[in-house]
């Protein structure tokens, strides 16, 4: 199908994959009234406990680990086809925050993010 569950005890190694390759990423924090985007290059990525730090574009996000209760892969039909998005759920089944390439991206930077997303292992 179109989505699929995958390990959420990956998503430190995932943000530092994307920090040491240079992958441009977009990443959202969903609130019941709005949805907070920042998009670029992961500059840093820092670990605080439970507590994980990006440095993302011109943002930062901050990630309750022990909040995140599932991962799962979505897949969309995008601008350059088929476009993964990584969505990251709380205890009450609310998605809390995603992962995704938003617009027209290089064909280069969408085969990297979809080769990385595929290769992740399911939940």
């Amino acid at each position: 199908g179109n989505s699929r569950p995958v390990d959420s005890s990956l998503l430190p190694a995932v943000f530092e994959h994307l920090s040491s390759v240079g992958l441009p990423v977009c990443g959202g924090v969903a609130s019941s009234a709005v949805l907070q985007l920042s998009a670029g290059p992961v500059h840093l990525v820092e670990r605080v406990g439970a507590l994980l730090v990006v440095s993302l574009g011109d943002g930062v996000i901050e990630l309750d680990l022990s909040a995140v209760r599932s991962c799962v892969l979505v897949a969309a039909c995008g601008p350059r086809g088929r476009t993964s998005t990584l969505e990251l759920y709380d205890e009450r089944a609310r998605c809390v925050a995603v992962l995704t390439q938003l617009g027209l991206v290089s064909a280069d930077v969408h085969r990297a993010w979809e080769h990385m997303l595929e290769s992740l292992p399911a939940a």
